[in-house]
This record gives C-alpha cells, sequence and structure tokens, in this order.
C-alpha cells in the first residue's frame, strides 16, 4: 500500500512536470511568434519607409530636371532683339541623303545689312512627329536644339542657302532657324545676346523713368 502510494505520488510529479514543461514551451513559442511579428513588422515599416523617401527624391529629381530644362529651352528659345538681325532665314528644311535613314539639315538664309558678311552662326529647333524634342544635332545644351556656322561671305542683299550634317533619327519638322551671331567684314559684330541685354536694359530705365526720385 505505501509502494502504491509512493508511485502514485511519482507519477503525479511527473505529470505536473509534463504539464508545466508543455505549458513554458507553448509560452516560449507563443512570445517567439510575437518576436518575429514585431520584427517583421519593423523591417517592414523601414523597408515602407525607404521606398517612400526613394519615390520622393525620384519625384524631386523629376521636377527638377523638368524646371532645368524647360529654363534652358525658354533661355535658348529667347529671340529677343531677332529683328535687328542682318540676317535672316527664308526658309528651312530637314532632307536624306540617298540610302540613308538619316535627316540633315538645310537653311536658306540673306543678307539685309548694308555690309559683307564673313561669317554667321545659326541656332535652330526640331520636333519629332509626336511634338516632342528631337535630336537636332551636336548642340550640347537641351534636346530639340542644334546648331552650325558658316564663314562663307555673303555680299549685301545675297542669298545662299547651306546645309549641315546632324544625322536626326527622330526629326520631322523644324520649328525655327535664326541667326545668332554675325560677323562683319569690317570686324564688327552683331549678337543677339548683345541685343538682349540693351533691350533689357532700356526696358528696366523705361520701367524706374516711372518713378520719381
Amino acid at each position: 500500500m505505501i509502494l502504491m502510494n509512493y508511485c502514485y505520488g511519482i507519477k503525479t510529479r511527473f505529470q505536473f512536470l509534463l504539464l508545466a514543461s508543455l505549458f513554458l514551451s507553448c509560452t516560449n513559442e507563443t512570445e517567439l511568434k510575437k518576436e518575429n511579428q514585431s520584427t517583421s513588422a519593423i523591417k517592414s515599416e523601414n523597408y515602407s519607409q525607404e521606398t517612400s523617401d526613394l519615390e520622393i527624391k525620384i519625384r524631386a529629381k523629376k521636377i527638377t530636371d523638368s524646371l532645368i530644362s524647360s529654363a534652358t529651352k525658354s533661355a535658348l528659345f529667347d529671340t529677343a532683339g531677332l529683328h535687328t538681325s542682318p540676317v535672316k532665314v527664308t526658309k528651312s528644311y530637314l532632307y536624306q541623303e540617298e540610302y540613308s535613314n538619316y535627316k540633315n539639315i538645310s537653311l536658306t538664309y540673306k543678307n539685309n545689312s548694308r555690309r559683307k558678311i564673313e561669317a554667321i552662326k545659326f541656332r535652330w529647333y526640331g520636333e519629332d512627329a509626336f511634338g516632342e524634342p528631337a535630336d537636332m544635332g551636336s548642340y550640347g545644351i537641351t534636346e530639340g536644339f542644334g546648331g552650325g556656322f558658316t564663314d562663307d561671305a555673303l555680299g549685301v542683299g545675297k542669298v545662299r542657302t547651306s546645309s549641315w550634317e546632324i544625322l536626326s533619327s527622330r526629326a520631322k519638322k523644324i520649328i525655327l532657324a535664326w541667326p545668332i551671331e554675325v560677323i562683319f567684314s569690317d570686324g564688327t559684330k552683331w549678337d543677339i545676346r548683345n541685343v538682349k541685354e540693351n533691350i533689357r536694359s532700356i526696358d528696366t530705365l523705361a520701367g524706374l523713368k516711372k518713378y520719381k526720385f
């Protein structure tokens, strides 16, 4: 009888220890799951934050690039003072050489001044079939623009047609072509950039005259 009670006691303690062990095991597993979930949540949050930061940086860069491109285009397209140019472009067109898929540009221009011209610098802007800036030569400033020069003398009232290889694969039409610098045979020159500065100075002076000091 005593032996049976003793054995029963041992069995009961063993069952208790087993239950306690199972309970602790379940508790540890639950805590581990919670810890893993917490870690995953933190990682997910960090990833989302990093992704959000990257998207913001990409958007900011796109906006900045767009603003710079727009400002550059506006600056290059500023033709204020062009009416004072001694040279007028009367015709501009794209053409393809035989057996070539690339297009070049041709300009016809006239010397409207009373002096012989020694050299001329031109600028042009072209677009593709979608109305987007096209590749218009190695001008190296911004897409859509191109430029070239000629140092063939041009007499008073004379007209000439010159061509430049721009090897454009997308250009569909020329929006505008104009002279930006003209060198005369007497060494003087006309520069559209100087003309624009003079126009701005005159506008500024006219604005100041509205005020009394």
